[in-house]
């Protein structure tokens, strides 16, 4: 639904068809509301006359393609270990094994506790570096 911009305060008269592209200011004259109100509109119109050529709806937008990393594993952990807050922060890009399965792993990403007592805990997302075995609880 389109706004009527065309009322007090702004007076946007803005047309398509009358094909303005450039607003002259008086100089030693205060730039009035109007004025920048109708650079703004010329603006987003030409942005939108441009985005509508260049791209199509459902175009494809090159170098944004989507890339899903089934390999990799998430983890979740305890809010606390051994009294102190596990801070997973600082495991970003280190390398981590599991103490049964020997499963190696580095930490791709890792996401903070989400107030752990109503939410999410600690979680590491983890890369294999081996084919060996897996985490296990």
């Amino acid at each position: 639904m389109a706004i009527n911009f065309n009322t007090d305060p702004y007076y946007d008269d803005f047309s398509a068809d009358k094909d303005f592209h450039r607003i002259l200011f008086k100089p030693g004259v205060a730039v009035q509301a109007r004025e920048l109100t109708q650079l703004q509109t010329i603006l987003q119109n030409q942005i939108s006359k441009f985005g509508d050529h260049v791209f199509q709806d459902g175009s494809r937008v090159i170098g944004a393609e989507i890339y899903v990393d089934n390999k990799v594993k998430s983890v979740r952990l305890k809010p606390t270990y051994s009294g102190n807050d596990v801070d997973v922060t600082k495991m970003l890009n280190l390398y981590v094994r599991g103490t049964t399965s020997g499963f190696v792993g580095e930490v791709k990403y890792v996401y903070p506790a989400d107030n752990p007592t109503v939410g999410d805990p600690p979680t590491i997302i983890i890369k294999p570096a081996n084919t060996v075995g897996s985490f296990v609880a």
